[in-house]
């Protein structure tokens, strides 16, 4: 049974080819039937939502394209305030308040002004690490209300988590108030 989405199929197999991957290969990392993205190529089956943020991740796009190419428009009807910029890997208040359009009013934004990227993630009220932060590139908010960017991990045998920021820098952090995923990178 075909799908209402219009999929570009160019554009999946120029991914694959400079990726050096075969359909199989990305069913593989995402955890999927080895048939399955080779459906959603052929419009026999739609890509779920989780899947499309694995394969964003998978070919470093943000997961609007993904979304784009498989004939799911998103519409950006929100603006959302850039209220933290990244510089030299450290988060500070942004200099020129600005804004980005979104599909989530609920984001948070935070610009790297290095990289030339913008990160969306949720900030959350709970005083929580969520669990889906850990083993990714995270937003962590200190007890201190300083902010943190970078890829999360958790060492077992100190009991702390580790920041790998994007400086390339390592730090131990052992006063968090919250982490949340980075949800979206928008380049």
């Amino acid at each position: 049974m075909k799908t209402e989405n219009h999929v570009n199929v160019r554009y999946f197999e120029n991914k694959l080819k400079d990726l050096d991957m075969s359909q199989r290969e990305v069913s593989r990392r995402m955890n999927l039937h080895y048939l399955s993205f080779h459906k959603v190529l052929k419009g026999e089956r739609k890509l779920q939502i989780g899947e499309a943020f694995d394969l964003a991740a998978l070919f470093r796009v943000p997961v609007t394209e993904i979304f784009e190419q498989v004939g799911y428009p998103i519409p950006l009807r929100h603006n959302v305030p850039i209220r933290h910029e990244i510089i030299q890997g450290k988060v500070l208040a942004a200099r020129e308040p600005v804004s980005i359009k979104v599909w989530d009013a609920a984001f948070e934004a935070i610009r790297n002004v290095d990289g030339g990227q913008v990160y969306l993630y949720k900030e959350t009220a709970l005083n929580e690490v969520s669990g889906a932060a850990v083993g990714r590139l995270a937003v962590v908010k200190l007890e201190s209300g300083h902010m943190e960017v970078g890829k999360l991990s958790y060492d077992k045998l100190s009991g702390k988590y580790q920041l790998a920021r994007l400086n390339n820098e390592t730090v131990t952090l052992s006063d968090i108030k919250w982490a949340n995923p980075v949800e979206w990178i928008q380049p």
